[in-house]
């Protein structure tokens, strides 16, 4: 990470006592007992925030149990890819991007609005949801997307694999997605995504239907092309 610039230096625990922000990029599972550690070191009014891609457990943990003044803010950067590690790291991943920020009740105003000014500084929007809206949106828009990448690898034939075309490698590339971070996901997310794979095998059954009925297939067909032109 150091010989890309990805970081300036690396330093102990204890040197979190300097900072005016602390950041917590860990798997979901491991983001509450990470935090709670930095805490015990950080000063008092400091500002603690995670990444994490789920939120409710989380927020429920940190918005109560931090020693020591610290102010939590809970975040996720809706930016990613299929790479792990500094040698995927890369700069203009974020620029553009939607920044969630979950605030609650007991959220600090001022911890809030310095997320929000950091965010701005990256060069991405921040939107505030409630925890338990954002692990509702998110399992629609990420969370449930890599699990359909899964099954449509899972369901292609050894015969086929060689054939895909640019679509296909793009679906690949999200089920190519590291395996323990997804099972972490999946573990800390579970009710929400059930509710998106229900909504998705809704219109899985709506397309199957669709297949005996022109009409029907070309509206269904349009009415995605439509959304998908507006993400664009």
């Amino acid at each position: 990470a150091q010989r890309r610039g990805a970081i300036d230096q690396l330093v102990p625990v204890a040197r979190l006592a300097e900072a005016d922000l602390v950041i917590i990029a860990v798997p979901p599972a491991a983001v509450v007992e990470t935090a709670t550690q930095a805490a015990t070191v950080m000063r008092e009014g400091a500002i603690l925030t995670d990444v994490a891609s789920t939120k409710q457990h989380i927020v429920a943990e940190l918005d109560t149990g931090l020693p020591g003044g610290v102010r939590y803010v809970g975040g996720h950067p809706m930016a990613g890819s299929a790479g792990h590690g500094p040698a995927s790291a890369d700069a203009a991943l974020l620029s553009g991007r939607p920044y969630l920020l979950t605030p609650t009740s007991r959220t600090d105003p001022d911890a809030l609005q310095t997320m929000r000014g950091l965010v701005e500084r990256l060069g991405m929007h921040p939107v505030l949801l409630t925890p338990a809206d954002h692990d509702t949106l998110v399992a629609q828009v990420s969370h449930m997307p890599y699990l359909v990448a899964v099954a449509a690898i899972n369901a292609a034939s050894a015969d086929a694999l060689p054939l895909h075309g640019p679509a296909f490698a793009d679906v690949a590339r999200v089920a190519a997605s590291p395996t323990d971070l997804w099972v972490d996901i999946c573990r800390t997310n579970r009710t929400a995504i059930k509710r998106a794979l229900d909504g998705f095998r809704r219109e899985l059954d709506r397309l199957e239907r669709a297949l005996d009925e022109d009409v029907s297939l070309k509206n269904a067909l349009e009415s995605s092309r439509r959304k998908a032109e507006e993400l664009s």
